[in-house]
């Protein structure tokens, strides 16, 4: 009786987890099909960190690594726990904000709002760390003693079955701004050659 009671409980959770969606990864100079050479894209810092999306929806907030839902409970990744005490109403704030858009224009509410980013730190050569280890050490970077996180896209998922779209950077970066969510840093928008062809290495803007 107790397994069923647990396996019932188990299934209820499940049944109101978000949709998670594996943010795509492309290579470095890969594009699949290839754009018009006066296609402009925004060039932005790589951070050197574990991903993690912040999936807001009516429900409330869940956090999410590339591969899957990270656990309510029991899973540390990273502790990622000291950012999601402050990311997780600022991203409800921005979920409303979102919401209000919406509803303005005559639409329904959308269905969900990732906000994609790098979770990154834990290290660094002065002061001590007070996490068990950085977020990534192959090679190690030191970004900040303490786990911080920087977002890097948002996208919007308007209803039950429909694809999730990103939101076009100049929009995205303004509604993070404005809920106090950092954001990685933006060297500026350049065509698709250029974009390609960025100087490596350079300092670092975190």
């Amino acid at each position: 009786m107790a397994s069923d009671a647990a396996a019932a409980a188990a299934a209820a959770a499940a049944s109101t987890d978000p949709a998670f969606s594996k943010y795509e990864k492309m290579s470095q100079g890969e594009l699949g099909k290839a754009p018009p050479p006066s296609a402009q894209f925004f060039v932005h810092e790589k951070i050197h960190g574990a991903n993690l999306t912040v999936i807001c929806t009516a429900d409330g907030v869940r956090f999410a690594k590339r591969t899957g839902l990270i656990k309510a409970t029991g899973e540390a990744f990273f502790d990622y726990q000291t950012v999601a005490s402050w990311l997780r109403p600022r991203a409800t704030a921005l979920f409303e904000t979102v919401k209000r858009a919406f509803e303005a224009a005559g639409g329904a509410a959308p269905l969900q709002v990732d906000i994609v980013g790098e979770l990154y730190g834990g290290a660094w050569p002065g002061p001590a760390s007070s996490h068990a280890a950085p977020v990534q050490s192959k090679p190690l970077v030191f970004y900040s003693p303490a786990i911080e996180f920087a977002a890097f896209d948002l996208a919007v998922t308007p209803a039950a079955g429909s694809a999730r779209k990103y939101v076009d950077w100049p929009v995205a970066s303004v509604l993070l701004e404005r809920h106090r969510i950092p954001t990685a840093p933006c060297f500026g928008l350049a065509p698709v050659g250029k974009a390609l062809a960025w100087p490596l290495p350079f300092d670092s803007a975190v």
